[in-house]
């Protein structure tokens, strides 16, 4: 059986220190589980900015001291 969950966002996660590349989801099913995926992992991250995967147009921004939902699509 295919999984058929959609993958509305493509992402761009910042690190706070400068000299880290940032890091580039192109498939994001939830910003919620990206959060906790960074934090699990030790990334620690400044902002996400946030896109429409098919379009690539740029939803929203964000931060990591801010509560997270996920973003509506436009």
């Amino acid at each position: 059986m295919a999984n058929n969950t959609p993958t509305p966002y493509s992402c761009t996660v910042f690190n706070k220190d400068k000299n880290v590349l940032p890091i580039k989801i192109e498939f994001c099913k939830s910003i919620f589980y990206l959060h906790n995926w960074c934090k699990n992992v030790g990334f620690d991250y400044h902002y996400i900015n946030i896109y429409n995967r098919k379009t690539g147009k740029y939803i929203a921004r964000q931060y990591f001291d801010e509560y997270v939902i996920d973003k509506p699509l436009y």
